[in-house]
């Protein structure tokens, strides 16, 4: 059964059937349920940093990820070098505990003890 005709640059193509109706609606339902399931979490980056020589500014006195994460999106809306990536370093670590870096430019990644990072896109 014949659903209704495509154009194509004016030009009738062949009709759509209602396989290619439910193919779409399938790929439809499947595509809105990833993203209505988006876990967050899976983009808090554990024990890795970027770089240092990426890296545009430090922050300090933030004392949780998500500190962070803000701190990184302000930079972006008060004019400054523009975050695309963060560090936080919790109370633990060795030498910049609760400090917030933020990078531009996610270069090589490193190990980094008692630090998380993220990718400003997952939480915007």
């Amino acid at each position: 059964k014949q659903w209704y005709q495509r154009r194509v640059h004016g030009a009738v193509s062949q009709p759509l059937t209602a396989r290619d109706v439910l193919h779409f609606l399938a790929l439809t339902f499947v595509s809105s349920s990833c993203f209505a399931t988006l876990d967050y979490g899976s983009c808090e980056i554990h024990s890795t940093t970027w770089s240092g020589n990426d890296l545009t500014q430090m922050v300090s006195n933030i004392t949780s990820f998500h500190d962070c994460t803000e701190a990184c999106r302000e930079s972006r809306t008060n004019g400054g070098d523009y975050c695309n990536y963060f560090t936080w370093n919790d109370e633990g670590h060795p030498y910049f505990p609760h400090t917030c870096m933020l990078f531009n430019t996610a270069g090589s990644r490193h190990a980094c003890q008692n630090c998380m990072s993220g990718i400003l896109r997952c939480f915007l």
